[in-house]
């Protein structure tokens, strides 16, 4: 919260770390990132990214946050903000992206490829035309969070946005995609020419959080 502070005084063009997330710059950045024993950091879940950074080209140093506890006052989110590299270390520079990133290579993909297939075997053809409804910009098919907030409870469910299942453009913008050789599952293809389709029934992902 003192980060998003600063950078709404200081620096409110920056894109929030609440609203995007973060990637870092380079495969270097990573690897230091893997330096600091923190669980959610392993080798085995980095992926390579494609991401649109017309909002957020400056790079910053992640070390500035891996460090606060060791500054006193907020100096050192301005330095982070500013894109400063931190003096103590070597930078692991990161980006903070609010549009769309490509995930790069299979690896990942095919993880999650294997998780729906089990859970919503009825859906796969689904989650393939979202795959490609992502390479020509559109969000037919992608899923999302959502968040509910109470006085004692937040309540999270996830929804399959569909609003492009009737546009022309965008279903057009598909088949062209398949037609120059684009790599596509069958299943895709047995979608669009029947157009029936089996949404999956994401109610058993949701979940509540108590607030204390």
């Amino acid at each position: 919260m003192l980060l998003e502070e600063v950078r709404r005084r200081e620096f409110p063009r920056a894109v929030s770390r609440l609203t995007g997330f973060y990637a870092f710059r380079d495969s270097r950045s990573a690897d230091l990132a893997l330096q600091w024993g923190l669980n959610h950091f392993q080798k085995a879940q980095l992926v390579e990214l494609c991401c649109d950074l017309s909002r957020s080209p400056a790079p910053h140093d992640a070390n500035w946050i891996t460090n606060s506890r060791n500054h006193v006052g907020d100096r050192w989110a301005s330095s982070y903000w500013a894109g400063e590299p931190y003096p103590y270390d070597d930078a692991a520079w990161e980006v903070i992206v609010d549009k769309r990133a490509w995930i790069l290579g299979t690896y990942v993909r095919q993880a999650a490829y294997d998780v729906v297939s089990s859970r919503y075997p009825d859906s796969v053809d689904l989650l393939e035309i979202g795959r490609l409804a992502a390479i020509v910009g559109s969000d037919l098919c992608s899923v999302s969070m959502f968040g509910d907030f109470h006085e004692q409870e937040a309540s999270f469910d996830f929804r399959l946005d569909m609003r492009d299942a009737a546009n022309t453009q965008v279903i057009n913008s598909i088949c062209e995609l398949i037609q120059t050789g684009h790599p596509v599952r069958g299943e895709a293809l047995a979608l669009l020419s029947s157009g029936e389709m089996i949404v999956p029934d994401l109610r058993a992902e949701s979940f509540n959080v108590r607030i204390p």
